[in-house]
């Protein structure tokens, strides 16, 4: 009967043994793995940390643009320079050399006509 569980005890020991081997090996393989993924997505992730605080520079360039487009003075320069709108009360000065601003008065606006008409009397004379 010592005989029998000698044998047994050896056998459960060797069993034990590799089952003991099979787990470091299934260990080795998946720090291998983890380690192989680590060293593929840090380049990745690098560069997607430099593309997004390029992108919040950016944004926080277009919030500042956008800011500076509703504010009172650049409404009031774009109106001067684009519409040649002055404020009551002030008389506009024009430099010699400089081609002043076309402003549209309101006869001109209601004399010109609707494009249609244009291609009307250009078709049928």
């Amino acid at each position: 009967m010592n005989e029998l569980l000698d044998l047994n005890n050896r056998n459960t020991q060797k069993i034990i043994v590799l089952i003991g081997v099979l787990f470091v090996l299934y260990l080795t393989f998946a720090v291998i793995r983890v380690s192989s993924s680590t060293r593929f997505f840090n380049p990745k992730i690098s560069n997607l940390e430099t593309d997004i605080s390029t992108l919040e520079e950016e944004n926080n360039q277009l919030r500042y643009q956008l800011e500076y487009y509703k504010s009172d003075s650049y409404q009031e320069r774009e109106a001067r320079a684009r519409l040649g709108l002055k404020k009551e009360n002030e008389s506009v000065v024009i430099i010699p050399g400089e081609e002043p601003v076309q402003t549209l008065t309101d006869q001109e606006t209601q004399t010109k006509k609707a494009n249609y008409l244009h291609w009307l009397e250009f078709l049928f004379g």
